[in-house]
């Protein structure tokens, strides 16, 4: 009898609705940002409305005040499950800091990685919005995070994947340009 019940999967729906449409209508478009819903859990039968939905996600921002709004609109898209007769519980995980790379950081680490590969095997990576815990270390001394292109050749598996594995040999040029960003850092 589903006209006796409040069905808490429609109201998943439409809260998730909600919540996607955040980055394109309720933050400024030029703000890079996610909201993602990454699990939703509910039910037990196929022939049986549950009696509540759980849902977990992530958000990924670049600015701590676009993160504060996320947070308010992702309250006011839950408010979908009240006006459509259900409720809802919030819970915020401290999460970590946007990752940003200091631009004179970032300029020595080119220079070393140039003077010691070559600058034909220097690329710069577009921006991406992948979570990384370094934000807490840049966030107390500039600092940047670089890639050393360290893939099997012909099979590549990125990080998070199951079969996740890197051409080790790779290992002594990162500690050079590390050690080599040092020096001079501290040379200057």
């Amino acid at each position: 009898m589903p006209h006796r019940v409040v069905d808490p999967i429609y109201i998943a729906a439409q809260v998730i609705l909600a919540l996607h449409a955040i980055v394109s209508r309720r933050l400024h478009p030029t703000d890079p940002a996610v909201v993602s819903v990454g699990a939703i859990h509910g039910g037990e039968a196929a022939n049986v409305i549950p009696r509540k939905v759980e849902m977990s996600g992530t958000i990924r921002f670049m600015e701590v005040e676009v993160r504060e709004q996320i947070h308010a609109e992702i309250e006011r898209a839950l408010e979908v499950a009240r006006a459509l007769g259900g409720d809802y519980e919030l819970e915020f995980e401290p999460g970590g800091l946007p990752m940003i790379n200091d631009a004179g950081v970032v300029e020595l680490i080119r220079e070393v990685g140039a003077d010691l590969l070559g600058a034909e095997h220097i690329q710069t990576p577009k921006v991406e919005m992948g979570a990384e815990d370094f934000g807490a270390f840049s966030d107390l001394a500039p600092g940047a995070m670089f890639m050393l292109g360290c893939r099997i050749e012909g099979d590549e598996r990125k990080a998070h994947n199951p079969r996740f594995d890197i051409d080790e040999r790779c290992l002594p040029l990162g500690v050079a340009i590390l050690a080599e960003a040092t020096l001079r850092r501290l040379r200057k």
